[in-house]
């Protein structure tokens, strides 16, 4: 309705404060995000931000139309931006790497693999075809390099009929060994990171897979686009909490108390202290 009346704003009041930087029930820490672009609501909105729809921000965006996200219960809370990408640098002023992280549970991963896939055009496009043909929703895809094998995500409730129907679909491939397997996996679940801050910043998907493996959390598959706008890993679904708090504490938890003894504070010790005591009255 705001982008068929051409409005200059446009506010969606909810029973929330706004977006967070994750979902405030596995993640007690999560923040209110004072904004985000476009691109950063429509990915949290994807990955099960309940706030938005992913569609709703397409017809603001078309027209550089901003969103406030108000919570109607909370009316002194400042709520959520939604910018376009200049806008919301200059209220950020670009460093905030990663937004908000989001999960998708209860899915299972799908491999198919075999040597005779190699440097085979057209694998990717029976496989996906198949599968849209068959009504399934992928949510991730992943393909080595090598062209070994390739793995994507769909909803447990899908996967018998994902594997059903690429079982029947290369019959004849697994018959002659050039596909060696069609597996499933099951109890996994999908963990987002997303932020525009990532585009061509060096090390973000370094320090969340660190914090990944600091939470002891193994990771069965990575996606990312060459947008850069998110990251995507798929894990077990029983680490999906903790994975959570270890990926977000790892961006959003910087300040850290320590405890510093002095012993007998000489002329270093008390400069020292003087310098903190400066610090404080700062």
């Amino acid at each position: 309705m705001g982008s068929l009346f051409r409005s200059g704003h446009i506010t969606i009041w909810t029973d929330v404060d706004g977006v967070y930087s994750a979902d405030p029930r596995k993640v007690p820490e999560a923040v209110c995000l004072p904004s985000l672009t476009y691109h950063e609501a429509w990915e949290l909105s994807y990955f099960g931000a309940n706030v938005l729809h992913p569609r709703t921000t397409l017809p603001a965006m078309k027209y550089n139309i901003p969103i406030s996200i108000r919570n109607f219960f909370n009316l002194s809370a400042p709520g959520t931006q939604v910018l376009d990408i200049e806008s919301e640098k200059g209220l950020t002023e670009g460093k905030v790497t990663i937004k908000g992280f989001a999960t998708i549970d209860d899915v299972c991963l799908i491999n198919i693999e075999g040597t005779g896939m190699v440097g085979v055009p057209g694998i990717a496009s029976a496989v996906f075809s198949t599968v849209r043909d068959a009504g399934v929703n992928v949510i991730m895809i992943s393909q080595a390099s090598s062209e070994h094998s390739i793995c994507f995500a769909v909803k447990t409730s899908e996967g018998d009929k994902a594997v059903a129907v690429l079982k029947k679909r290369f019959a004849d491939s697994i018959a002659a060994g050039r596909v060696s397997a069609v597996d499933r996996m099951d109890h996994c679940c999908v963990l987002a990171a997303v932020g525009q801050g990532m585009v061509q910043r060096k090390g973000v998907a370094a320090t969340m897979m660190g914090a990944l493996a600091k939470a002891n959390v193994n990771i069965k598959a990575i996606a990312q686009g060459s947008s850069e706008y998110n990251i995507t890993v798929l894990i077990d679904q029983k680490d999906s909490e903790r994975a959570l708090r270890a990926v977000h504490s790892r961006f959003y938890l910087s300040d850290v108390p320590i405890g510093v003894g002095v012993v007998g504070p000489g002329l270093i010790g008390g400069t020292f202290i003087d310098q903190l005591k400066e610090q404080v009255r700062r």
